[in-house]
């Protein structure tokens, strides 16, 4: 599907801070050197951590989903409407995780933070401003998950904008040697995602627009 004529297409906004993981979480990652990701590259900065609220209303487009076409060897499973793929010859070490449309406020936020350790802090490089290989606009946001001092995980979110709406995107590198080995082919992969019809709301909540978390 082409982009065509659609509403602003301002991309998501990313200045609110970003939370330090309180929860349990993963543990006794290797440190990491962050790898060439090219084309992705952003200027490097870090971000306070603090906590940051929930998205309170759900918006947009309910009868489209973001397809990304992941190539040959790829593990591709979904569950609770997520599709996570892992990158051959890596061990579940690099996912991809695709998640439905919701609304722009606290995608960035929401995705990023997924998961991240006790303890552990995100620093992240400055937004990016590209078009996917369909015309869609994309923000991506490299992302280093440090803990003790060391980087644990290298993370990239792409947010594609379709209207009022956001799909998120969350590449995952939880080891150093198969982050390096794939890094530079993901972009590509990433970019080449489309927008589809026939992903139908999950539940009768979705329809009616009602809210999803506290206001």
């Amino acid at each position: 599907m082409s982009p065509g004529s659609r509403p602003s297409e301002a991309s998501p906004g990313a200045s609110a801070p970003v939370a330090t993981a309180t929860g349990a979480g993963r543990t006794g990652a290797a440190p990491m050197d962050p790898g060439a990701f090219t084309g992705w590259a952003g200027a490097a900065h870090d971000r306070v951590a603090q906590p940051w609220s929930s998205w309170s209303r759900r918006r947009g487009p309910r009868l489209m989903t973001l397809r990304v076409p992941f190539p040959d060897g790829w593990t591709v499973t979904t569950r609770d409407r997520v599709v996570r793929a892992a990158a051959p010859g890596t061990d579940g070490a690099v996912t991809v995780e695709v998640a439905p449309l919701r609304a722009a406020a606290g995608a960035v936020e929401d995705t990023l933070e997924a998961e991240l350790p006790i303890g552990a802090a995100l620093h992240l490089a400055r937004p990016l401003a590209v078009r996917s290989a369909r015309g869609w606009p994309v923000e991506v946001i490299r992302a280093s998950v440090v803990r003790g001092g060391a980087v644990v995980e290298e993370r990239i979110g792409a947010f594609f904008r379709f209207g009022d709406a956001i799909a998120p995107v969350l590449v995952r590198g939880r080891d150093p040697g198969a982050w390096n080995r794939v890094v530079g082919s993901l972009d590509a992969i990433v970019l080449a995602a489309d927008f589809v019809e026939g992903a139908g709301p999950a539940c009768l909540a979705d329809v009616l627009g009602l809210d999803g978390g506290a206001a």
